[in-house]
């Protein structure tokens, strides 16, 4: 019998590398490199997209407006060919008049007619002259509206930065929550302000909301703005006894001229303040323009 072949040799395989080696953490490192890259690449290529998206859209609102300005100016326009047809018949009719004069008995109505059709055509023309004006104005707005798209300040970057956008929305997200947070602080360190600070910043607030409500700014408040000053400044609405009383005899004084002053006011509302306190809504209430005093009092 043949003699049998040897068996064949066993495929070659490369040895699996044991976790804690180089070789384990080579081939790891070589896997999740790709993946790295493109995390790395991925938010500067969407940053760069947003930036032009951003641009692309402030450009196509200055040629909106290019546009619209170069419409109106079109329009216009339009009306100049008939106003300058409409002098050219007033002239030609002015010639023609001339033929006629002979035949008017009187000088008056030769000289009237003589008038009429070159005044008409004057007073054309400077209609036209209108529309010219319009025109121009119109051209400018619109050629500068025009240089607004093709120059690039660094206020537009700057603008145009999606970074500036997403903090201006985290400040929006964040403003209610800081106002009530200092809201609440407000509270609480007027629970422990002495007398004479609550007085001092309640001063401070009342020359405030003075300057706020009067409208003419002449330093004093009619019957009308001391009418809706009261509530606040007394507390409970207006409808406690010490409100009413400040009430009647604020009115007593405003009886004179119809005003009252900051300095009167004062004078009647801290009776009200000494016996009870100031009303704690009168500086916590949360306002958009605070007064630097009353701050400077609760730093």
């Amino acid at each position: 019998s043949a003699p049998s072949s040897p068996p064949p040799p066993p495929p070659h395989r490369r040895p699996t590398p044991s976790r804690g080696s180089r070789l384990y953490f080579g081939t790891s490192r070589a896997r999740l490199e790709p993946s790295r890259s493109l995390l790395g690449l991925l938010p500067q290529v969407e940053y760069t997209l947003a930036r032009g998206v951003d641009a692309v859209a402030l450009k196509s609102r200055c040629a909106a407006i290019s546009d619209t300005y170069a419409n109106q100016g079109a329009r216009a326009g339009a009306i100049l060919p008939f106003t300058s047809a409409l002098s050219g018949l007033c002239a030609a009719t002015t010639v023609a008049v001339v033929e006629v004069l002979p035949f008017l008995p009187s000088p008056v109505l030769q000289c009237l007619t003589c008038v009429a059709f070159p005044g008409v055509g004057a007073i054309v023309a400077a209609a036209a002259s209108i529309s010219k004006a319009r025109c121009e104005v119109d051209a400018a707005a619109a050629t500068a509206a025009a240089a607004q798209i093709a120059r690039v300040d660094e206020e537009d970057l700057a603008e145009m930065s999606p970074v500036q956008t997403v903090l201006g929305l985290i400040r929006s997200l964040l403003r209610p929550a800081t106002q009530r947070a200092r809201s609440v602080w407000r509270r609480l360190r007027w629970r422990v302000l002495p007398p004479s600070d609550k007085l001092r910043v309640a001063r401070a607030e009342l020359e405030y909301r003075v300057e706020m409500y009067d409208a003419d700014a002449d330093g004093r408040l009619s019957r009308e703005e001391l009418r809706e000053l009261l509530p606040l400044v007394t507390g409970s609405g207006g409808g406690t006894t010490g409100a009413q009383r400040v009430a009647r005899e604020a009115a007593a004084v405003a009886a004179a001229d119809g005003t009252i002053s900051y300095a009167q006011l004062c004078q009647l509302v801290e009776v009200e303040w000494r016996r009870h306190g100031p009303p704690a809504g009168l500086y916590v209430r949360h306002r958009a323009a605070a007064p630097i005093a009353p701050q400077q009092a609760l730093a």
